[in-house]
């Protein structure tokens, strides 16, 4: 049932729908991660270009959304190591979030974007990378999991460690002489 489902599947995706629906997702990433509007562009054609030739190839072992992903964070990791940039970045329940976003959004005013993406950069790459997936890209735990090839419990834990470490940076606390 699982082969004719994904034999389905792969029948009925369209290029341009898959384009459209997550250009936005992959270009926003690529660009937080690269921040150059010029690689980030650039980087983003040479993902969905990959998609468009390996579509038919698509297993749909996953969903659409976590292969293109993990097309995208594989090819971030080999534009940083061409240009020797490299550096490995190493990706806890919504219920403890409302508490965390709470408690920052009664510290926050008007500038409270600038606010959080001024927090976030002051984190680990690893905390960034595990909150952006989560919180703005909207994977869940499994979908992580996979992308990074680490186990469920420790992408819980590491979203904990960073929901922590960024709601002591917005509330005025100073981690690791950062």
């Amino acid at each position: 049932m699982r082969v004719q489902k994904a034999s389905n599947l792969r029948m009925n995706l369209n290029f341009e729908e898959v384009y459209n629906q997550h250009k936005e997702m992959v270009f926003n990433y690529v660009f937080w991660k690269v921040n150059d509007y010029d690689d980030a562009v650039d980087i983003t054609q040479e993902v969905f270009i990959k998609v468009y030739k390996n579509l038919s190839k698509f297993k749909g072992e996953s969903s659409l959304k976590t292969w293109i992903m993990s097309i995208t964070i594989n090819h971030i990791t080999d534009f940083f190591r061409k240009k020797k940039r490299f550096s490995p970045v190493f990706f806890e329940d919504k219920e403890d979030a409302d508490d965390t976003l709470a408690a920052v959004e009664d510290h926050l005013e008007l500038d409270d974007q600038v606010a959080v993406e001024r927090a976030m950069a002051r984190l680990k790459d690893w905390e960034r990378e595990i909150l952006t997936l989560y919180y703005m890209e909207g994977f869940q735990y499994d979908e992580i999991a996979d992308l990074l090839k680490i186990p469920i419990g420790t992408v819980k834990s590491r979203l904990n460690g960073a929901k922590k470490s960024l709601k002591k940076i917005i509330m005025g606390g100073v981690l690791d002489g950062k």
